[in-house]
């Protein structure tokens, strides 16, 4: 839902997602932007507390709570208070040791320059974030893998869109005149904050688009149904050739698209980036099966390749 929830959020559109959380709200997307803020901003103490045992490196609830302690106490940040901790000699050496791996990751993260985009990725793969997913081997671990993945969609997003970005030190130095560079880890930040900012206002639940899977759509009638991505290994699934499941895929686009009392509109890209890499998708099989005197192509070169 990512894309379409950016594309909301650009138009002001409210909408709400059933059965599931928005993007920048789920746990693995707010760990990696932790990580991010914590490399931009190292008194960001919130932050700083989500991540210093995001994936489980052994520093436990009292040692945290020992450094908050020492924070407060001291008037330093929590990240300051950590590496004080790691220097105590009362420190126990496991904790010493996970703290000292903790703060050697967020110090390398902050000394990488170049591409955005490598900058970020090579953050995500330091945290240790995906690795530790990876071995929990579960249906819900590999889709929070992806959900990190489609992070890294966001980047390049933010990349394709603002290629050079005002340098206001720049700016001082030439009288007025504006410089322009390339984008850096806390232009992305800040361009994040305002996204993240605008998808917690809450919309009108009764004025607004409702997101919502095929599986959470049965029993339910809406006058306008919008079927997103009716490309073959999108709907059907790849999954689902591979172990010739198509039979259950066609019957939940028939229930994706009985869902609709008034308007049904089916749609697929020419095409799309998923996880980075771009992609040309067929059209969906299941829309060369309906009657063409019942569709209406809009938008595509190709007929009939959506109504």
């Amino acid at each position: 839902s990512r894309i379409l929830e950016d594309m909301f959020l650009r138009a002001g559109v409210p909408y709400r997602i059933v059965g599931g959380t928005r993007f920048f709200d789920r746990a693995e997307i707010r760990d990696v932007m932790a990580y991010l803020k914590v490399t931009v901003n190292p008194a960001d103490d919130v932050s700083c507390m989500r991540i210093i045992n995001t994936p489980r490196r052994g520093i436990g609830k009292t040692s945290v709570e020992q450094i908050s302690l020492t924070a407060m106490q001291r008037d330093m940040t929590f990240l300051e208070a950590a590496r004080e901790e790691a220097l105590d000699p009362a420190c126990r050496p496991a904790t010493r040791r996970a703290l000292e791996g903790f703060l050697a990751l967020i110090d390398e993260a902050s000394s990488y320059t170049g591409d955005l985009y490598a900058v970020v990725d090579m953050i995500v793969e330091k945290t240790g974030l995906i690795e530790a997913l990876e071995a929990q081997n579960t249906d819900e671990a590999r889709g929070r893998i992806e959900n990190i993945r489609e992070f890294l969609g966001v980047v390049r997003d933010y990349m394709d869109e603002h290629e050079l970005v005002p340098d206001r030190g720049l700016h001082d130095a030439m009288d007025g005149e504006v410089g322009y560079r390339e984008p850096r880890l806390g232009d992305f930040m800040e361009w994040l904050s305002l996204r993240t900012d605008l998808d917690s206002l809450d919309g009108d639940e009764h004025d607004a688009v409702t997101f919502m899977t095929v599986h959470s759509a049965k029993g339910l009638e809406f006058d306008n149904v919008f079927v997103a991505g009716m490309e073959e290994s999108i709907f059907p699934h790849t999954a689902s050739m591979l172990e010739n499941g198509v039979e259950e895929e066609r019957r939940l686009a028939y229930v994706a698209i009985t869902r609709a009392r008034k308007r049904l509109f089916l749609t697929c890209a020419a095409r799309r980036r998923i996880f980075n890499d771009l992609q040309a998708n067929a059209r969906s099989r299941f829309i060369s099966e309906m009657p063409e005197e019942l569709l209406t192509s809009e938008g595509v070169e190709e007929p009939f390749a959506g109504a």
